[in-house]
């Protein structure tokens, strides 16, 4: 059989940009909303997050963008 010859660009996580992320409590400081606020809006689909074991990771750039154009459903 014939192989393809396929040229491959190697990634490492340096190449790619970092987004910090921030706890629950950090997002809260930082929107000014409650706890119990910000999970209600994870769980309606309103914040973009990552679950990291038991807890609520944010990107900075998601809490850029709910100051910037509210809260709403995001696709």
């Amino acid at each position: 059989m014939r192989q393809l010859a396929i040229k491959t660009k190697e990634v490492t996580r340096c190449d790619q940009p970092v987004d910090p992320v921030v706890g629950i409590n950090a997002a809260c400081r930082e929107l000014g909303l409650s706890e119990r606020t910000i999970r209600r809006h994870v769980a309606e689909g309103r914040i973009r997050h990552a679950r990291v074991g038991g807890s609520i990771r944010i990107r900075a750039s998601e809490l850029e963008r709910i100051k910037d154009e509210g809260l709403r459903v995001v696709e």
